[in-house]
C-alpha cells in the first residue's frame, strides 16, 4: 500500500511520501499453458483461461500485464478487459507460442510482483475442437478441465496432465513441497568500500517449511553500485560506484532445489546497503566530458565533501562535432545538446536487463559531462497504456525524468524526446501500414501533450526464425547465419520494412518531429565491416533466439543511441567495463565512436533512406 501526505506552507507544497510494502510478499508463480487449433483458426482466452494454474502465496488477485515475443502468428490484448486473442499465420501448421507477465498488485515490481508463463500452441492441419479449456495440465486435471468432447474434442488436445504435471506431487515433482521463503536483509558500509558476502550470510534469515537445503541461484539488479557473484566460492562482492552515499540494493533468487529451473517456484529477496560518509575529504570532482563536439568541456564535479571540483574537460578540435548528418531533411536538428530527458515505449530489445539501452546511455552521459534522464513503460504498441504510466526508470540517469509524487503528467515532464518501436518479429507477416493504427494510438498522444518533443522510431534487430535461421543450443548460430542475419537487418527486408514505416508515419502525420536511429543495422555494419569484430559469434553478442543482447549488444545501441539523440560523440576517455563488454569492443571503442558517427551520417544521406537527424 501507499499513502501521501501534504503539508502546505503558504504558496509552497511539501509532499511526504511514505511507502509501505510487504518485504516479506512472495512473488506469484506463473506455470506454462498449451493448447490445440486447427490451421486459419483464432484463439479466443480470457485471463481465466491463463491464471487456472497460476497462484500466488499471500492470496494476491493476479493480472495479466503484458503479452510478448508471439510467433507465427499474432496477438491482440486488451489489457483492461483482460482479453487475448491469438490468430495465426495463414495456413500455418505446427507449434506457435508466446509469453505473459502476470502481476499480484503488490507493488514491488521485477522484485517480487511478477512472473512470467510461456503459452504453447498446437496448430494442428485439421478440425476437431481446440481442446482450448483443458489448459496443459499444470493443475493436474485428468482432462475433465478439457470437457467430453463438447468443448472441443475429448480434451487430449487440452492436457491430460502429462504436460504440467498430474498436480499430485505439488506440481515441482515433489510431492507437497513448499517454495522457499527470501527475507530481506540490511547491511552497512562506509563510502568506497566493498562490501564482501558469502552465500550463507543472506540464506541465513531464509526460510524453507520443508527443511530443504537451500542455495543461492541469482543476484541480480544492482543499484547505485556493481555486483560480482563467485559460484565456485559462493562469494558475493558489492561495490557503490565512486563517492557514493544513500541507499543501495540487489536481489536475489535462491532454490529448494525442486522447482525445476522454473522461476515461479524459487524464493527472492532484497538486499539493502546503506551507504554512509567515511568523514574523510571527498576527493576532487571527477573531469567533465571531452568537448568532443567541439564545444567547451562539460564542468568538473563539485568535490563531494567540499574539495576542488574536476577540471573541465578540452574543448577539443571541432573534428568531432557533428552537424547532425548531411541535413538531406532539412537541418541539423539545432546542434549539439547537453541534456536529454526520454520516454521509452519500449520492450525487450532496449530494456533486456539491468545493464540496458538506457543504462549505457546514463553510463556514456556521466563520462561525458551530460545529463541522460529517461523513464517508460515495457509492452508493444498495440496494448501500451494511454495516458502513459511509468513503469521503468534507468538506475544511471543523473535525475528521476518521471517522479511518482507529486502527481505529475506526461506533458508536464517536458520530455525532449520520445522513444517508440514495433516488435521484432512480425516484420514478414504484417504490412508497415497495418502497424499504423495502433502507432498512431500512441503517438497522437505524445504530439498532442508534447508537440515539441521529438518522436524517435528505435530501429531494432530481428527475430533470427522470421528469415527461416534456426538458433540451436540458445544462442548458437553459425557465422555464415549470421552474416546473412546481418546482412537482412542493415539491409535487407527488415530495414525496408522500417524505412517504409518511417514514411508512412511522415506521410500521414507531417507535424510530427519524427526521427528513426538504425540501431539493429548499424549494430550489423559494425560486425561485418571492422576488422577487430570478424571473430565475433552471434552467441558473444545475444543470450537467446528472441534474439536479446548481452551487455555488449546494449552498449553498441548506447553508443548509437546518444550520438543521434545528443548530436555529438560521447567521451572518447571512457573505458567500457570488462568482461561484461567483450574486448573487441571495449578495446576498440574509441573508433567505433567514429564509425557510428560515419554510419549515422550515412544513413540520413542516403536516397529515400532514413532521417536521423531533423
Amino acid at each position: 500500500m501507499r499513502f501521501t501526505y501534504a503539508f502546505s506552507f503558504t504558496s509552497s507544497c511539501l509532499w511526504l511520501f511514505l511507502t509501505a510494502l510487504s518485504l516479506n510478499a512472495a512473488p506469484p508463480r506463473a506455470l506454462p499453458d498449451a493448447f490445440s487449433i486447427p490451421r486459419d483458426t483464432s484463439l479466443n482466452l480470457t485471463a481465466a483461461d491463463l491464471l487456472a494454474n497460476d497462484s500466488d502465496a499471500d492470496g494476491d488477485a493476479l493480472t495479466i500485464w503484458l503479452v510478448d515475443d508471439w510467433s507465427n502468428g499474432h496477438i491482440q490484448f486488451n489489457p483492461g478487459a483482460q482479453t487475448i486473442v491469438f490468430t495465426p499465420n495463414p495456413g500455418f501448421v505446427g507449434q506457435a507460442q508466446f509469453t505473459y507477465l502476470i502481476d499480484d498488485g503488490a507493488g514491488l515490481g521485477w522484485d517480487g510482483s511478477y512472473a512470467f508463463a510461456l503459452v504453447t500452441l498446437n496448430i494442428t492441419d485439421s478440425g476437431g475442437g481446440d481442446g482450448s479449456d483443458g489448459g496443459d495440465g499444470s493443475d493436474g486435471g485428468d482432462g475433465s478441465d478439457g470437457g467430453d468432447g463438447s468443448d472441443g474434442g475429448d480434451g487430449s488436445d487440452g492436457g491430460d496432465g502429462s504436460d504440467g504435471g498430474d498436480g499430485s506431487d505439488g506440481s515441482d515433482g515433489s510431492p507437497g513441497n513448499t517454495p522457499p521463503e527470501g527475507r530481506d536483509d540490511r547491511f552497512f558500509i562506509t563510502q568506497n568500500t566493498t562490501l564482501t558476502l558469502n552465500t550463507a550470510d543472506l540464506l541465513a534469515n531464509d526460510v524453507d517449511v520443508d527443511d530443504d537445503p537451500l542455495s543461492l541461484v541469482l543476484v541480480d539488479d544492482p543499484l547505485n553500485g556493481t555486483l560480482t557473484f563467485d559460484r565456485e566460492t559462493n562469494r558475493l562482492q558489492f561495490q557503490p560506484f565512486a563517492d557514493f552515499v544513500g541507499e543501495a540494493q540487489f536481489t536475489y533468487a535462491l532454490t529448494d532445489g525442486f522447482d525445476g529451473g522454473d522461476w515461479g517456484l524459487m524464493g527472492y529477496a532484497i538486499v539493502r546497503i546503506t551507504v554512509t560518509a567515511d568523514g574523510s575529504d571527498g576527493g576532487d570532482g571527477g573531469d567533465g566530458g571531452d568537448g568532443s563536439d567541439g564545444s567547451d568541456g562539460g564542468d568538473g564535479g563539485d568535490g563531494s565533501d567540499g574539495s576542488d571540483g574536476g577540471d573541465g574537460g578540452d574543448g577539443g578540435d571541432g573534428s568531432d562535432g557533428g552537424d547532425g548528418g548531411d541535413g538531406s531533411d532539412g537541418g541539423d536538428g539545432g546542434g549539439p545538446i547537453d541534456e536529454v530527458r526520454f520516454y521509452n515505449f519500449g520492450h525487450s530489445l532496449f530494456n533486456h536487463g539491468t545493464q540496458n539501452t538506457g543504462y549505457w546511455l546514463g553510463a556514456l552521459a556521466a563520462a561525458s559531462g551530460t545529463v541522460s534522464a529517461g523513464s517508460g513503460q515495457f509492452g508493444q504498441l498495440s496494448y501500451h497504456g494511454i495516458p502513459p504510466i511509468p513503469q521503468i526508470g534507468y538506475p544511471t540517469n543523473a535525475y528521476d525524468a518521471w517522479p511518482e509524487f507529486p502527481p505529475t503528467t506526461f506533458a508536464e515532464r517536458d520530455f525532449t524526446h520520445t522513444l517508440f518501436m514495433p516488435s521484432n518479429f512480425e516484420q514478414e507477416w504484417l504490412t508497415p501500414a497495418q502497424y499504423l493504427a495502433d502507432s498512431f494510438r500512441v503517438l497522437d498522444f505524445v504530439e498532442s501533450a508534447e508537440p515539441n518533443t521529438d518522436i524517435v522510431l528505435y530501429m531494432h534487430w530481428p527475430e533470427p526464425i522470421i528469415l527461416g535461421l534456426n538458433v540451436e543450443n540458445t544462442n548458437q548460430l553459425s557465422r555464415a547465419d549470421f552474416t546473412a542475419f546481418n546482412q537482412y537487418t542493415a539491409s535487407g527486408n527488415y530495414y525496408a520494412w522500417f524505412r517504409t514505416y518511417q514514411n508512412l508515419i511522415r506521410e500521414q502525420r507531417p507535424a510530427y518531429n519524427l526521427r528513426t536511429i538504425p540501431v539493429g543495422p548499424i549494430i550489423a555494419d559494425i560486425v561485418e565491416t571492422r576488422p577487430y569484430m570478424q571473430g565475433v559469434q552471434f552467441a558473444d553478442l545475444y543470450v537467446d533466439d528472441a534474439p536479446h543482447g548481452a551487455p555488449t549488444v546494449y552498449l553498441l545501441a548506447g553508443m548509437i543511441c546518444y550520438r543521434a539523440l545528443y548530436g555529438q560523440n560521447p567521451s572518447l576517455t571512457y573505458q567500457p567495463p570488462q568482461p561484461d563488454i567483450i574486448a573487441a569492443v571495449a578495446d576498440n571503442y574509441a573508433d567505433l565512436v567514429q564509425y557510428i558517427e560515419q554510419r549515422l551520417n550515412d544513413y540520413n544521406a542516403m536516397p529515400n533512406g532514413l532521417r536521423v537527424y531533423r
